[in-house]
């Protein structure tokens, strides 16, 4: 655990310094003494478990993301189903508004309108 993970986040903590142009202190405990001694300083170090979640959340998320790679052809499948039924159901409300606010003006307005078209039509009507 010792090696594997500190190595890790050191080298992420390099990169990410690189990045940004400031350098990210290690926050570790330091190991001292035989095997036994440094493994339980390892394990108990603070620092140690910050660097463990971080690296189950950075790699799990990166895993999620590749596991789902084989999915994007289906989305773009569903995404092009689904935006052509969005455009037929806009087409649709739009047509039956325009045919609804039409039947509207006509019925509130129908005598100004016969009496206009009886007025621009050269036959009188």
């Amino acid at each position: 655990m010792r090696g594997t993970v500190r190595q890790a986040a050191r080298a992420k903590r390099r990169q990410a310094g690189e990045w940004t142009g400031t350098q990210i202190p290690e926050a570790y405990r330091p190991i001292e003494g035989r095997l036994r001694e440094s493994l339980r300083t390892a394990i108990r170090d603070p620092g140690t478990y910050t660097d463990l979640r971080w690296m189950v959340a950075y790699y799990g998320y990166g895993a999620f993301g590749i596991l789902a790679l084989p999915l994007w052809p289906l989305g773009l499948i569903v995404d092009g189903v689904w935006c052509g039924l969005l455009r037929r159901i806009e087409r649709d409300l739009r047509d039956g508004a325009q045919a609804r606010l039409v039947a509207l003006s006509m019925r509130s307005c129908g005598t100004w309108y016969a009496a206009s078209i009886r007025r621009s039509c050269p036959t009188g009507g």
